[in-house]
Formats: structure tokens, C-alpha cells, sequence
């Protein structure tokens, strides 16, 4: 339909008032686009995965106001569906296409097998909550292309294969959990930035925990093969505690002078 049925023209135009009309034309018909595009794109992920969802297609003018969904500036921002029965692989052309989104909340839903790779499309994203489902697989590759994200969770699911050390690259990441999963390997190589929250507990993890994590809790890496830092000493590092009673260091040999 023509652009000026788009809901949000009024604010549109207020926007752009400031533009030459024809520019202003133009600008206002882009973002009805855009948010077209966002309603189609929410609508193909129900199809998919959320048949229960009582959104109602027909007034896909409404969006705004469909469960779980906020917006912002004329645009999807937020997605916030957790225990609502989601269920089933996410396809492509869903949340990829949710250009503005920087809030992704599915957490404790049935959603299986892999992230669709497009989800790095979906650059505005700073929140990923997705624990709790059965996503399988190795670590999502399109997570490691969202540059500006801040918070993961992956915890509860069956993802396996290395913790990757490109999470490193995601230099404003500062929540990280990815406990109770099937991750292997070691995380020696991931140099990560500070972080606030961290899990990787209950992971089939081993090797020694790195320096810049071992100032974080010991709960933080229970039930893995990990030693180290608050887990205690690794085989073969020097130990800080005394010797066992019984044993006697050796003494040092004192230079006779001859």
C-alpha cells in the first residue's frame, strides 16, 4: 500500500522534517519499508517455530503492539518471547532480517538444532538470551559477527566443539555464560575482554582456566575437567599451600666458599 498508511508517517515525517520534500519522500517510503520488512520477517519466525503465537497477521500495521515485541523509532528493537512454547529450528530470512533488533530474549523454549548463519545480519545486536532450549551444533558461527554485542547466554542447551577464541573479537562483550552445555577442549587460547558474568560449569571442558579468568568464581567452572585459579593448582604448578606434614622441603645447598 502507498507509504502513507504506514503507521508510524506522522513520526516519519517529524523526523525528516528538516529534508527538502523529495528527499523526504523518499526517506519516510525507506522506512516503511524497513518495517514492513519487519513485520514480514516476524512473521515467516512464527510460521516456523511459534504457531501458538497470537499475533494477527492481518494487522501487521499493529506490530508495535504484538507480544514480545517493541519498538523503537519506527522499528522492531526488541523480541522478548521466553516460555512461550517456540519450538523447531529457526529458518533464514527470520530473525536475520530484524535489522534494528538489539534485544533477543528466547530463553526456556523447544528451539532445536542450529542458528540460521544469516543471524549475523542482525548487526544491531547488544542481548542474546537464548539458554534453556535444545539448540545443537557446534558454537554459533553467526554470533562471533555481531560486533557490538554485550550479553550471551547459551547456557542449557547441547552445543558441543570448541568454546571458540574469536569471542575475543567481540571487544564489548561483558556477560558470557555457556554453562551446561557439551563444549570440549580447552579455553586457553580465548582471550576474552573484561567480563562481569561468566559460566562455562558443566561443560566437557579441560586444560588449564587463563590468567584473565581466574579471578572469576570457582561456580563459574564446576563440573569440568578445568584446573586452576579457584579450582586449585593444575598437575605440575607450583602449589602456593605448605607441604604435607611428614615432608621436609630439600634444603638448599649453601655455596661452601672452597
Amino acid at each position: 500500500g502507498p507509504f502513507v498508511s504506514h503507521p508510524n508517517f506522522l513520526f516519519l515525517l517529524r523526523l525528516h522534517s528538516a529534508l527538502p520534500m523529495p528527499l523526504l519522500v523518499v526517506a519516510a517510503q525507506a522506512e516503511a519499508d524497513d518495517f514492513a520488512s519487519d513485520a514480514r520477517a516476524l512473521l515467516a519466525f512464527r510460521d516456523a517455530v511459534g504457531r501458538r503465537l497470537a499475533w494477527n497477521a492481518s494487522d501487521a500495521v499493529d506490530v508495535c503492539s504484538w507480544t514480545g515485541v517493541s519498538c523503537e523509532n519506527g522499528r522492531v528493537a526488541v523480541l522478548r518471547l521466553p516460555g512461550a512454547t517456540l519450538s523447531g529450528v529457526v529458518p533464514a530470512g527470520t530473525l536475520g532480517n530484524l535489522t534494528a533488533l538489539h534485544t533477543l530474549s528466547l530463553r526456556l523454549n523447544g528451539l532445536s538444532g542450529a542458528l540460521p548463519a544469516d543471524l549475523a545480519s542482525a548487526a544491531a545486536l547488544r542481548n542474546v538470551f537464548l539458554n534453556g532450549n535444545r539448540l545443537s551444533g557446534r558454537f554459533p558461527q553467526a554470533i562471533l559477527a555481531l560486533p557490538g554485542l554485550v550479553r550471551l547466554s547459551l547456557g542449557e542447551n547441547d552445543l558441543s566443539g570448541p568454546i571458540p577464541a574469536e569471542l575475543g573479537n567481540l571487544t564489548h562483550l561483558r556477560v558470557l555464560l555457556l554453562e551446561n552445555n557439551r563444549f570440549s577442549g580447552e579455553i586457553s587460547d580465548v582471550k576474552l575482554p573484561p567480563l562481569q558474568q561468566f559460566n562455562v560449569s558443566f561443560n566437557q571442558l579441560n586444560g588449564s582456566i587463563p590468567a584473565s579468568l581466574r579471578s572469576q568464581p570457582r561456580s563459574a567452572f564446576l563440573g569440568t575437567g578445568l584446573c586452576g585459579g579457584p579450582l586449585g593448582p593444575c598437575p605440575g604448578e607450583v602449589s602456593p599451600s605448605p607441604a604435607p606434614a611428614g615432608q621436609t622441603p630439600s634444603p638448599t645447598a649453601v655455596p661452601t666458599g672452597s
